[in-house]
């Protein structure tokens, strides 16, 4: 079983540790650049009003088809609540481009935590769920067909004669270092 996606949460029900306001200069001095770039961003809801927003506002960082996604927004004014202070911010990872472990679901604050440098504060521990590098594993599938290719039939002629012996034939056909 793989985890394909999971959602974890911070309630500040009082909006003094997190706030739109919050967010928002978190974005602006980088506290939300988790691979050296600012994310994108988009936001809905009441924002002309500000802070005296009626229905709430919502800042979505990221894009949600990269496979981590965070939003903050006013959850008790989402909630019909005009003078709720409680705020929400969520992060999603997808399956995309990512493996979700699955200690995500029991040690959910340190992920949180670790997902962008703006919300380590919530926990000394911090774990990361980290991309992988598809162009490496393409390439290294596409050198393993490549390879099996040109020398496969060699493989299976020098395991026959050497009575299935993969280390001599490992041995002989072995050189140091990386393909480019």
């Amino acid at each position: 079983a793989t985890i394909k996606r999971v959602d974890v949460a911070f309630d500040d029900f009082e909006g003094k540790t997190a706030s739109i306001a919050w967010a928002i200069e978190q974005y602006r001095s980088g506290g939300f650049n988790a691979g050296g770039r600012a994310p994108k961003h988009t936001v809905h809801g009441d924002w002309l009003h500000g802070d005296a927003s009626i229905e709430g506002r919502t800042l979505g960082i990221g894009a949600r088809a990269s496979g981590k996604y965070c939003r903050i927004y006013e959850k008790g004014k989402q909630l019909g609540d005009p003078e709720s202070h409680w705020v929400r911010v969520e992060v999603e990872w997808r399956d995309q481009d990512r493996f979700i472990p699955y200690e995500v679901l029991t040690r959910p604050g340190q992920y949180f935590a670790g997902a962008y440098p703006c919300l380590g504060f919530l926990s000394v521990e911090q774990s990361r769920i980290r991309t992988i590098a598809k162009g490496a594993l393409i390439a290294f599938d596409t050198a393993v067909r490549n390879g099996k290719q040109h020398i496969g039939k060699l493989v299976d002629l020098m395991l026959r004669v050497f009575g299935g012996d993969c280390g001599e034939v490992d041995m002989r056909l072995r050189r140091e270092g990386t393909p480019a």
